[in-house]
């Protein structure tokens, strides 16, 4: 399953109203594995950031648990990217 546009913007946008330091969002990662395949991705500091802001998406009805739900995630040096 792989993120929308759509709930990718709205939680790098809670993000930042929370005060993450680095938040984006991606609209053609293609990371180790998937040969060529690009998906939407959020790259933040951490994953509990992103999931704070997801958490609280969900709780306000903006975005579905679907959503970002069975996501995945690769390591970048510092911070991560969830897709």
């Amino acid at each position: 399953m792989s993120m929308s546009l759509e709930a990718a913007e709205a939680i790098v946008e809670r993000m930042d109203d929370n005060g993450a330091e680095r938040a984006e969002v991606r609209e053609d990662y293609s990371g180790r594995g998937m040969y060529g395949r690009t998906v939407v991705a959020v790259v933040a500091e951490s994953i509990s950031e992103f999931y704070d802001a997801a958490l609280d998406l969900v709780e306000d009805g903006e975005i579905k648990a679907s959503d970002v739900k069975g996501l995945g995630t690769d390591g970048m040096g510092r911070g991560i990217v969830i897709y």
